[in-house]
Parts: structure tokens; C-alpha cells; sequence
């Protein structure tokens, strides 16, 4: 099933910069369903798409491919809604985007004769309100990054594999259990390292007047530039890879008092321990003090 043309429904963080990647890349655009258009990033697409309020009352109202880039708890109850629309959905591919769910929430699209798959960027996409933004640096975050697929239908895995590679980006086909766990590692990697450059920031501006954690932007830049490799025991740095059990030491002094920091500090600093014994950057005796500190004990 070669792909003709492409809708989406909900231009948002990620239906937004997928359609500028789409555009790029050459694949004609059927129609855009948002429930705010007045808000739509796409303004600026306006003469490219057709964008439309609301919800395609029935299959025709939208292309041979349809993209469902809204949130989760959304897609199970939006395929529903369509598969009411009518019968028509044999020869259309239907694929969400959560990185959580698998293609089995499209159950009724596929009763509907549709075939459905899931695919889900791993990359970063942050909501923008009405922007005149570049379309082509929309387009670039799926360069170079890989998009998971999943589903059964091998016909349409091949054709939505060539769709993600013609977009500069690598597919990797899973199965349901595989994406769940890549999703648990990205969130690991991506959202909660924003949430300890938030407790890093609260420890500064709490520290010290007109500082933040932008001073340690440079810091976590060459940190990530130094993970790029296969041991990450390598890109270890710091008292830990050093075995300096003195900083550690005051480090947990700090913390004490903050029982959710000091749990933070001590599980974080078992796998930094981990990587450093690993790295062989430390010797047995500071090893041993290391791990009775991140244990619980205070000597």
C-alpha cells in the first residue's frame, strides 16, 4: 500500500513540526484536524494545508495515511469516534504516536478494515503557542534520530519504514514490550534529566542571589557530548569516579535534611559507584567507604 496522501489530527507538539517534516520531505497533505486552529503553529503553513476545525465526520474527509499525534489518553476514545464515522477505512493506514501504547488502541479502526501501526520519535518536542517560525528547523528534529514502529501488518511496516527514513531519520521496528521499555529509558534520559536540572537550580538560586542553573548549562553539554560512546563508564567525572570520599561525604551532609535529596543523592551515587568500579577509576578502600555511605550509614 504505497501511501498517497497524509492527514493529521492534533497539530500540537509533535503534529506541527511532523507536518513541516512531511512537507519537506515531499508528501502531499490531505487535510489537518485541530480543535484550536486559531492557535495551530501551522498558521504560518495556511497556504500549504488545508486546516480544519473539529473532527472528519467521515473517512473520506481525510488522506490514504492519517497520523494521530494527540495525547494518549485521547487515542483509544478518537479511534472509536472514527471507526463511527463510517466504513470506509479499508486501504487507509491509521498510526498513533505514543511512545507508550501500542498499536492494539486502534482496534476499532482496524475492525473498520484500516490498518494501524504505532511510531513514536524518540526526541523531544516542547508546545509553541501561534510562532513565524522556520518549517524547515521544525523539520530538522527528525533528522538523524530514530522513530520506533510497531504493528502487524508487514506491508505497512515496510512503507511507513520508508516514510520515516525519507524524513533523515533511522526506524526500528518493535514489538509491544520492546517500545515500553525504550519509552521507560527515554523518559529516564530526557524528562527526568530536566527535573534534576530543576533541583539544581533550586540548590543554586537558594545558595546564591542572581544565579541559576544556566552556569552549568556548558557543564551539561560536554557531559552529554561525553556519554556519546558505548561504555558510559567513561563519561564518568567528578568525586565518585575519583573514589574522593571527603566531598561525598559533605555532599550528604548538605542533603541530610532533605529526606528526598538525600535518597536522590544516595541511589544516584550507587549507580555513579557502579560505572566508577567499571571505569577502574577507584580503589577498593574508597569504593567500600562509598558504598556504606550511599547505603545509609553516616561514619
Amino acid at each position: 500500500m504505497k501511501i498517497s496522501d497524509i492527514s493529521i489530527i492534533g497539530p500540537g507538539a509533535l503534529g506541527s513540526p511532523l507536518l513541516s517534516a512531511l512537507l519537506l520531505a515531499g508528501y502531499p497533505i490531505h487535510s489537518v484536524w485541530s480543535r484550536s486552529p486559531e492557535k495551530c503553529r501551522l498558521a504560518r503553513e495556511a497556504e500549504k494545508v488545508e486546516l480544519n476545525s473539529g473532527f472528519p465526520e467521515e473517512p473520506s474527509y481525510v488522506g490514504q495515511v492519517l497520523f494521530l499525534t494527540v495525547p494518549d489518553d485521547e487515542i483509544g476514545s478518537l479511534a472509536t469516534r472514527l471507526a463511527g464515522s463510517g466504513d470506509r477505512w479499508a486501504g487507509r493506514m491509521v498510526v498513533h504516536c505514543s511512545g507508550n501504547e501500542s498499536s492494539e488502541l486502534l482496534a476499532p479502526l482496524q475492525e473498520r478494515g484500516a490498518v494501524t501501526l504505532s511510531m513514536h520519535p524518540l526526541q523531544t518536542f516542547v508546545r509553541k503557542e501561534v510562532v513565524s517560525g522556520n518549517a524547515s528547523s521544525d523539520a530538522e528534529l527528525f533528522r538523524e534520530i530514530t522513530i520506533t514502529i510497531e504493528g502487524e501488518n508487514a506491508v505497512a511496516r515496510r512503507e511507513l519504514t520508508k516514510l520515516v527514513e525519507r524524513l533523515g531519520a533511522r526506524a526500528l521496528p518493535l514489538d509491544r514490550d520492546q517500545k515500553r521499555k525504550l519509552h521507560l529509558a527515554a523518559v529516564f534520559l530526557s524528562n527526568y534529566v530536566v527535573s534534576l536540572g530543576e533541583i539544581a537550580d533550586r540548590i543554586i538560586r537558594d545558595a546564591m542571589d542572581g544565579e541559576s542553573a544556566r552556569i552549568l548549562q556548558p557543564l551539561l553539554q560536554q557531559t552529554v557530548h561525553n556519554m556519546d560512546r558505548e561504555d558510559l563508564s567513561g563519561a564518568l567525572s567528578g568525586p565518585i569516579a575519583r573514589g574522593d570520599t571527603r566531598s561525598v561525604n559533605r555532599h550528604l551532609s548538605l542533603v541530610r535534611e532533605n529526606p528526598l535529596l538525600d535518597k536522590l543523592y544516595r541511589h544516584l551515587g550507587s549507580v555513579a559507584l557502579e560505572l566508577a568500579r567499571r571505569k577502574g577509576s577507584i580503589d577498593m578502600s574508597a569504593a567500600e567507604k562509598l558504598k556504606e555511605y550511599f547505603e545509609g550509614s553516616d561514619e
